[in-house]
């Protein structure tokens, strides 16, 4: 058996010998966010991670953007981002988007490639904005697998190589994402393609995609002994409406339904994988909503829902509405970032962290439901050290329920 042929039996067998475990730094805390690829980042980063109650970095990374060929890495972004952390003394949290940053080489025919079946899709990750087309194989393509399963083999390895590993307290878990590494694919129609019949082109069913799901969720426990884990949480339409069987639903409200149940499925599957170590977190805090105050309400009423079910602990990113640096990141009103409305003062910005540490009000929410984590955006916390510091002091313990 060739070296590919072994890392596919791998991918799919299990795991069948432990790296030895390092201790981990306590995963919960306040992070803030880079995207490491934005060198303008860095500096207004660095004056975050000096900012009292900040514990680490959010290093968000593109699978395409670090690999430079089949099989092949160059981690400089990673290590540049991750130095940072270090320098301030902190901790760090890893995020890479796979989907829609796919690198080619999955998908193009061998020899230059590993050849998953895939399709191009056209996605409006965030309804309003935009379409967005790509190209991203089936994740439970056994080709997927194992590049999927070496690309986290060879992140441990490099983190362990430099000394950083220990540093590392938090991955989320990206397997199956697209834009950004929230856990969903492509799945509503609504710009040139149909994600339902593309998928069924690719032989999609439930049952395939959670199998996937659970030898993805062994690569991450082999590689990565004693670390956290958190899901970035899609509640509705994260997934094509497309039963164990193949078959579509008849009905969008059918889609939906199955959509939701198969989302609260797998942060379950997780949950029991990962027992203690998983959080779910909830990506677009605000305080205000307006315009979609309803449909923002019902969505973070899934969250609480799903996450009580899996008997994970709660994880908060305030929402990016006013646009990355240099742009305001986080409103504290509106729903898109048409309506989007600037927060005006600490008091304001720091209710709005609040709201997520206390989903039901600061008297009335139990300690199983009060938020772990907070990944905050740095422009915001440069402009308001006294609210983040103030959130720090009322972030709950991360320990099993």
């Amino acid at each position: 058996m060739g070296a590919l042929g072994k890392r596919l039996a791998g991918a799919l067998t299990g795991l069948i010998f432990a790296i030895p475990a390092a201790a981990a730094p306590a995963p919960g805390g306040v992070y803030t966010i880079i995207g490491a690829e934005f060198q303008n980042q860095y500096a207004i980063t660095a004056q975050a991670l000096q900012s009292p109650g900040v514990d680490g970095l959010l290093i968000h990374l593109r699978w395409n953007q670090i690999s430079t060929g089949l099989e092949q890495y160059d981690w400089t972004m990673l290590d540049n981002a991750v130095q940072l952390a270090t320098t301030a003394h902190k901790r760090f949290e890893i995020g890479i988007v796979t989907g829609a940053a796919m690198p080619s080489w999955i998908t193009d025919a061998s020899p230059a490639g590993l050849g998953a079946q895939h399709a191009t899709f056209s996605f409006d990750a965030v309804q309003g904005q935009g379409c967005t087309t790509f190209t991203m194989a089936a994740p439970y393509d056994p080709a997927y697998l194992a590049a999927f399963d070496d690309l986290l083999r060879q992140l441990a390895a490099h983190l362990r190589s430099t000394g950083a590993f220990p540093k590392l307290a938090m991955l989320k878990l990206d397997g199956m994402t697209t834009t950004t590494d929230e856990l969903r694919l492509p799945a509503v129609a609504g710009c040139s393609s149909d994600p339902v019949q593309l998928w069924q082109g690719l032989g999609y069913t439930s049952t395939k995609m959670r199998a996937a799901w659970n030898t993805m969720l062994q690569s991450y426990l082999h590689y990565f002994p004693q670390k956290a884990f958190n899901i970035g949480f899609i509640g509705f339409n994260a997934f094509p409406g497309i039963d164990a069987k193949g078959r579509a639903a008849a009905t969008p409200e059918i889609a939906k339904a199955w959509s939701s149940q198969f989302g609260k499925t797998l942060i379950s599957d997780a949950s029991a994988a990962m027992p203690g170590r998983l959080a779910v977190g909830f990506d677009s805090l605000t305080l205000n909503p307006t315009t979609n105050a309803t449909s923002y309400k019902h969505y973070r009423a899934k969250f609480l829902v799903d996450a009580a079910a899996a008997n994970v602990r709660l994880g908060w990113q305030t929402n990016e509405l006013l646009g990355i640096y240099p742009g305001g990141g986080a409103a504290c009103g509106g729903a898109d970032p048409g309506d989007a409305i600037a927060c005006t003062s600490a008091r304001e910005f720091r209710a709005m962290l609040y709201r997520g540490l206390y989903p039901k009000h600061q008297g009335g929410t139990p300690p199983s439901m009060q938020g772990v984590y907070l990944e905050l955006f740095p422009q915001n916390i440069v402009a308001y050290p006294e609210a983040v510091r103030a959130a720090h002091r009322h972030l709950s313990a991360w320990t099993s329920n």
